[in-house]
């Protein structure tokens, strides 16, 4: 018997794995490749082998990212212009139904801190987004100034 071998995949791509396999025609075979990722193919024809990279090593410790974090706070002072709007309204864009085939990928034009955030989604949607008046929200009584960077 051979060593067992460990390998790390996200979710979605379990989920791709899952569906290949559910969608096949006949058997299908798993081959595991350390530090390669695994595929999966269908020996006797059917689709095209689906191939998942092994994630394992790929993230940074949890020192790393914290490390990371403290870097992209650390440049915000560079920043500029900031833009306050409520995230729910981010939801509502990823319930656009695209074309078939087209990404559902959300592209976003931020101007200033003033003027609407401008969204696209697929290849002909388009919306805005309203931005917060940041001295209005700093200093209302349920958020405050702790409320803003």
């Amino acid at each position: 018997m051979k060593d067992p071998v460990v390998i790390e995949i996200a979710r979605d791509d379990l989920a791709t794995l899952d569906k290949a396999a559910r969608t096949a025609k006949g058997e299908i075979s798993l081959s595991v490749k350390p530090g390669d990722g695994l595929v999966l193919g269908y020996p006797y024809g059917g689709g095209a082998a689906v191939a998942i990279m092994d994630a394992a090593g790929r993230q940074g410790t949890p020192a790393e990212l914290w490390e990371a974090c403290d870097e992209l706070i650390a440049r915000l002072c560079e920043c500029p212009g900031r833009v306050a709007f409520d995230p729910a309204t981010l939801a509502r864009f990823a319930k656009v139904k695209t074309t078939k085939g087209t990404s559902p990928m959300l592209d976003m034009a931020v101007g200033d801190e003033t003027t609407p955030v401008l969204c696209k989604v697929g290849p002909s949607f388009v919306g805005a987004i309203m931005p917060v008046d940041r001295g209005i929200a700093g200093s209302a009584q349920v958020r405050g100034p702790d409320f803003l960077w």
